[in-house]
């Protein structure tokens, strides 16, 4: 009888808050983790700074190719 095997299914949820370039390595460390189902959620939290655009920056730098 085959056992049913379930993928493990990991998200992780970053938070920024005015410091961005903290931000940018944790999401560098994570991109280097050797796991299929790992789904990386980043939220800022209202940061008042250039937060929002150099993540943005980051993120589209890092998924267009």
């Amino acid at each position: 009888m085959k056992q049913r095997v379930e993928a493990l299914v990991i998200y992780c949820v970053v938070l920024n808050y005015q410091n961005p370039s903290a931000t940018i390595r944790c999401l560098e460390a994570l991109a280097c983790v050797e796991f299929p189902y790992l789904h990386v959620i980043l939220v800022d939290n209202d940061s008042k700074d250039t937060s929002r655009k150099e993540l943005l920056r980051y993120v589209q730098r890092g998924t267009s190719g």
